[in-house]
C-alpha cells in the first residue's frame, strides 16, 4: 500500500459494515478488535447507501481482490480516532451555535427577539461552555497525542452532545423540523456511525441495514 494516501474512512468491526465517507476514500481503516486493518479502496467496489446523517456512506461489497494490511499499532489508531471525533464534534458544536444565535436574534415573540429572553439566554451561554471547552480539550488531545487526553476529550464532546443538541433544536422551533433545516440532515457531532465504536452517544445507532434512524424523545 502506498504511503500517504487520503482521505481515509474508518469503521469497527467488519469492512464490509457502512462507513462514512467511504464512497470519497482511497483508504479504509478497520477497527478489529484485537488487531486493525487497512484497505486500499476500490471505488468501483463501493455501494453508496441512503442516510438520515449528513454524512455520504458507502459500503464495500467484499474484501476480495484488494490489498489489505495489517496495523500493528491499533492503540494509535483509536487515540487518534478519538481525538478525530471530539474535534470534529467541537467543530459541529460552534457551526450550530452560530446559527442558532443568527436565529435567535432574528426570531421575535412577545415583542422582542427570543434571545432577549434569560431563559434563553441562561442555556446558550451554557451550550457556548461545551462549545469552547469542547474545542479547548481537543486541541489538548492533538497537542500532546495522549492516551487520556484524547479519552477525556471524547468523552466530554459524547457528555454533554445530547443537551446541547437538545437546546438549540428546541430554540429554533417549529424550524428544527423543517425539512430544509440542517437538523433533519443529521445529528450533529459525535454520533456513533455504523460501524463506529470508538465514542458511543447511545441514540444515535441504527441496528444493521440503512445508516441513520429517527430521532427519538427522552
Amino acid at each position: 500500500m502506498a504511503a500517504g494516501l487520503r482521505p481515509v474512512a474508518l469503521v469497527s468491526g467488519e469492512a464490509t459494515r457502512p462507513a462514512r465517507f467511504l464512497s470519497r476514500a482511497q483508504v479504509l481503516l478497520v477497527d478489529c478488535g484485537d488487531r486493525a486493518l487497512a484497505v486500499t479502496v476500490d471505488p468501483s467496489r463501493v455501494m453508496k447507501l441512503e442516510s438520515i446523517f449528513a454524512y455520504p456512506y458507502g459500503q464495500l461489497d467484499s474484501l476480495e481482490g484488494l490489498d489489505v494490511q495489517e496495523i500493528n499499532d491499533v492503540a494509535t489508531l483509536r487515540r487518534r480516532w478519538r481525538i478525530a471525533m471530539a474535534a470534529e464534534a467541537a467543530g459541529c458544536m460552534a457551526g450550530a451555535l452560530a446559527l442558532v444565535i443568527d436565529h435567535v436574534k432574528a426570531r421575535w415573540a412577545f415583542g422582542r427577539p427570543l434571545g432577549a429572553f434569560q431563559a434563553i439566554q441562561h442555556r446558550l451561554a451554557m451550550a457556548a461552555e461545551t462549545a469552547e471547552s469542547s474545542k479547548l480539550l481537543a486541541l489538548r488531545a492533538a497537542w500532546s497525542d495522549d492516551e487520556g487526553d484524547a479519552a477525556l476529550a471524547a468523552g466530554f464532546a459524547q457528555i454533554r452532545i445530547a443537551q446541547f443538541t437538545y437546546d438549540l433544536h428546541q430554540f429554533t422551533g417549529a424550524m428544527g423540523l423543517t425539512l430544509e433545516y440542517p437538523y433533519t440532515c443529521g445529528r450533529i457531532g459525535c454520533e456513533r456511525s455504523p460501524g463506529s465504536s470508538v465514542v458511543v452517544p447511545r441514540r444515535h445507532v441504527k441496528q444493521p441495514g440503512v445508516p441513520g434512524r429517527k430521532p427519538q424523545h427522552e
